[in-house]
């Protein structure tokens, strides 16, 4: 029988060693991912396991469902307490292995939530709703632990390093709408609209006009409309040429004179009922 010298069994399990295969995930590049549930905000680096063309997905918002594997954080402990109130979420992910593009995953639920080996990542198979690409917003910055709370409804600050590229840019305009109209209290010769913006994209500072009938005459007076972000909602004071019960019809229509370039342009109307 042919004996093998310690020294040569050695050197074959170092070989073996080399040659074993890393786990499928650790060639996957990390990506910066925040979450946003219920009022904290927290962020940290993470691996998209699934889809292999998760960004093409995002971009075409045909994605539908992820899984990610989590390594032990801020991040981590939020999305636990996200899987256990079952409530959904919003996750941002910044994709930093090429071209630092943000997507906006909404409405996300948890489906599958695993633990690995002590130490190890945690594994999360997420369902999604809608992706909306995201050319602004600051990354989270956290705290203590890396976990902050935020105000619920108030939009982040733009990140001017965060670029749109130009094959999306046409996509990425606004949409101004008028949500509401009413009187303001105690002051019936002030008009408050509710403006909105419903696009993906932030539009620039406009006014809204308001166009005041009584009897055969028309009157018209604006109120300046601020930038608003993607999402955002401000409520205009406008100056009423008569007082509010005066008026037989009242008509408003957001971005008059035409500044903002939209994605549509037929929805700026709103009848206002006395």
């Amino acid at each position: 029988m042919r004996r093998i010298s310690p020294l040569a069994g050695i050197l074959a399990f170092a070989v073996a060693l080399l040659a074993t295969p890393p786990p499928a995930h650790a060639t996957v590049p990390l990506e910066t991912i925040e979450i946003v549930h219920q009022g904290m905000k927290a962020a940290g680096p993470a691996r998209v396991l699934a889809p292999a063309n998760f960004f093409a997905q995002a971009q075409a918002d045909t994605l539908r469902g992820c899984e990610l594997a989590v390594p032990s954080g801020a991040l981590r402990e939020v999305l636990e307490r996200a899987r256990q109130s079952a409530a959904p979420f919003e996750l941002v992910i910044r994709q930093t292995s090429s071209q630092p593009l943000s997507y906006k995953l909404e409405n996300v639920k948890i489906t599958n939530y695993q633990l690995g080996a002590t130490g190890g990542d945690a594994h999360v198979v997420l369902q999604i709703q809608r992706v909306r690409f995201q050319p602004q917003g600051e990354p989270v910055r956290g705290g203590a632990g890396g976990i902050t709370t935020t105000t619920p409804g108030v939009p982040d600050r733009p990140d001017p390093g965060d670029p749109i590229p130009p094959a999306m840019a046409l996509s990425l305009r606004p949409d101004l709408q008028i949500r509401a109209a009413r009187q303001k209290a105690g002051d019936p010769n002030t008009l408050e609209v509710a403006v909105y913006n419903n696009g993906p994209g932030p539009a620039g500072a406009t006014a809204v006009k308001v166009f005041f009938h009584n009897g055969g005459a028309v009157q018209t007076s604006s109120g300046a409309v601020p930038a608003l972000a993607a999402g955002q909602t401000v409520w205009v004071p406008v100056a009423l040429p008569l007082p509010f019960p005066a008026a037989k019809k009242l008509d408003a229509r957001i971005d008059d004179p035409d500044k903002v370039s939209e994605t549509n342009e037929g929805n700026n109307g709103f009848g206002v009922v006395p």
